[in-house]
């Protein structure tokens, strides 16, 4: 995907005027990080000081919408066919949430950190700097990623744990299809977390299998990947669906055990 700096800076400008004093401007997303599609956005992110982001006037017509919050301004315009998702940032904002993350040791816990927090993150991961780049290069240089897939993680394995609690609680009241559906969200946090803990981090569950899919393409092991596809079969009987839920739960505890193993690893060392 070809992206030029000057359509970024035009984008901009038509968004803010000839406000563009920014510390650093990247861009990310879906098809930055290579999963997107013909309707995916590009996210383009302009970090301001402080005190220059308090100054910012968004421009106001027909094609742009805005939305104001503290520490950051979004707005979503239309390019050349291109759609584009803009958030415009105060350093302050950014500043307090690396002194967050960089608090986090590896044996916490990431749910200190909202979901759009650990959004960005992943986004900082996957980015292309635009301008600004000792300052993107620093920015980056404050964040572990490799513990930060770890911590997620760690995250996808207690959702995983509460899942399991579910599917008990639907298979004593014999409610198989609730405990089917409970197991097939059980799978996905438990591939979701083996495959954080290899750096694909991407939180957007609508990305699993793509995510699978480039892991096996990496490590030349499609086991993750068929194990998903394989479990979108109909069952007709009760009898079938509790079949498959053993079936599914015994690989789940299997890669669960070997993700404790690694996580494990991680923490100790």
């Amino acid at each position: 995907m070809k992206i030029h700096k000057s359509n970024i800076e035009k984008i901009l400008k038509d968004c803010i005027g000839g406000q563009l004093d920014f510390k650093t401007i990247f861009i990310a997303g879906s098809k930055v990080e290579g999963f997107g599609n013909e309707k995916s956005d590009i996210d383009v992110f302009g970090i301001f000081q402080t005190t220059d982001f308090c100054n910012v006037r968004p421009q106001v017509n027909d094609d742009i919408r805005w939305d104001v919050y503290n520490d950051r301004i979004v707005c979503n315009i239309i390019h050349n066919g291109e759609r584009y998702d803009i958030e415009l940032l105060a350093e302050s904002g950014i500043k307090s949430l690396l002194d967050k993350y960089c608090a986090i040791s590896v044996n916490n816990s990431i749910d200190v950190l909202s979901e759009d927090e650990v959004d960005f993150i992943h986004r900082i991961k996957h980015s292309r700097v635009i301008f600004g780049d000792e300052y993107y290069r620093n920015l980056r240089s404050m964040i572990d990623f490799d513990i930060f897939g770890v911590l997620l993680a760690k995250n996808y394995t207690e959702d995983y744990q509460n899942a399991l609690e579910d599917i008990q609680g639907a298979l004593i009241s014999r409610d198989y299809w609730t405990a089917y559906f409970n197991t097939q969200r059980a799978l996905e946090y438990v591939l979701s977390a083996a495959v954080a803990i290899e750096g694909e981090t991407n939180p957007n569950p609508k990305w699993l299998f793509r995510k699978l899919d480039r892991f096996s393409q990496v490590n030349g092991d499609s086991s993750l990947v068929d194990l998903l596809l394989s479990t979108h079969r109909s069952s007709n009987t009760e009898d079938d669906i509790e079949n498959n839920i053993i079936k599914i739960l015994e690989q789940c505890q299997k890669i669960n055990v070997n993700n404790q193993l690694r996580i494990k690893c991680v923490t100790e060392h």
